[in-house]
């Protein structure tokens, strides 16, 4: 009888270790990532702090913003909170009521917050950019009606 030949080759068999530490290294890796992604508003604050270029942004557009920001979230939690969350504690119970009252409450500054800066912030250039043509609005709304 001939000599059977060997198995084919699999590579090296991880030792027990290796198995092991698989998820503290993985762990590892995650929470590396995790704290370099949390990092990165911190490192766009110092880069901002550096370059002095950007300060007639924040004095300009950031600082407005903030304020408006933080007014429109300090009258919507002192104000539209309670309601809703005693509202929702009828359906939810108490703690699906607070996290729901509190991303509602979030939701609608973020409306809110949105509309005010779009509304007193934009420049002339950017609405300037779809008066391009000078065609006046008439003309536009008859073109889409295919009139």
């Amino acid at each position: 009888m001939p000599p059977q030949p060997p198995p084919p080759a699999r590579g090296p068999r991880p030792s027990l270790l290796t198995l092991l530490l698989r998820p503290v290294r993985e762990l590892q890796s995650y929470t590396t990532r995790a704290l370099r992604s949390a990092s990165y508003p911190i490192r766009g604050v110092w880069y901002f702090m550096r370059h002095p270029e950007f300060f007639p942004l924040f004095v300009g557009r950031l600082l407005p913003l903030s304020i408006i920001s933080f007014l429109v979230y300090f009258v919507l939690f002192t104000f539209a909170f309670l309601p809703q969350y005693l509202f929702l504690l009828i359906f939810h119970g108490a703690a699906g009521a607070l996290i729901n009252t509190t991303v509602l409450v979030l939701g609608e500054g973020l409306v809110v917050i949105q509309g005010l800066f779009e509304g007193f912030f934009v420049d002339e250039c950017r609405v300037d950019i779809f008066d391009v043509s000078g065609f006046p609005v008439w003309w536009w709304i008859g073109e889409a009606l295919g009139k």
